[in-house]
């Protein structure tokens, strides 16, 4: 058997996202995610900046100008902002998911087990 995974790292795009389901997102992903990555793909609003800082803290990073960089861009900052960190899986999330409590453990799990019976996991 092998040594347990660690957690996964987030992602997540913002653009232009409601400060309510934002807020619903973070703590759902920040439950479970070793750290969280939101790339500003657009200026936050005041109500979603607020929001943002009440989750404040060294597990969440702040990558992105504002700027409409495009999906691209932003999944590919966030990839190299996890990987710089050690980061072994990155799960990319939109603004609005409502991951379930238990989805991202789950995940690992199945992972782990693939990784077991010889599946090769990205």
């Amino acid at each position: 058997m092998t040594a347990p995974l660690p957690p996964p790292h987030a992602g997540i795009v913002l653009f232009h996202p409601e400060p309510e389901q934002l807020d619903a997102t973070l703590r759902a992903v920040l439950a479970e995610a070793a750290h969280v990555y939101l790339f500003l793909n657009a200026p936050l609003s005041e109500a979603a900046r607020r929001c943002v800082g009440r989750h404040a803290g060294p597990r969440l990073s702040l990558l992105g100008d504002g700027g409409n960089a495009g999906l691209g861009v932003a999944y590919n900052r966030m990839a190299e902002a996890a990987r710089a960190s050690g980061a072994t899986a990155l799960l990319l999330l939109d603004q609005d998911s409502s991951p379930p409590p238990g989805m991202i453990g789950g995940l690992l799990a199945l992972r782990a087990r693939l990784a077991e019976a010889g599946v090769a996991v990205a």
